[in-house]
């Protein structure tokens, strides 16, 4: 199996879900600055509401060619 690491952070403006399967397991920061446990892409509200719980910011696994 290939080794994987999370990439660097992404910030997430708002809006649709961002350009990636649904099945994707992303960590996410939320606006309040704490930081989501890993989830399917599919799970998250990614519009933005001018609430604690909205995702500012996301990154993900990708393989390591080793």
């Amino acid at each position: 199996m290939m080794p994987e690491r999370l990439t660097d952070w992404f910030d997430w403006p708002g809006g649709p879900v961002p350009p990636m399967p649904p099945e994707t397991a992303v960590v996410v920061k939320f606006r309040d600055g704490l930081e989501g446990r890993a989830r399917k892409v599919k799970s998250l509200r990614w519009d933005h509401v001018n609430s604690p719980d909205d995702v500012v910011a996301y990154r993900y696994w990708v393989r390591v060619d080793g």
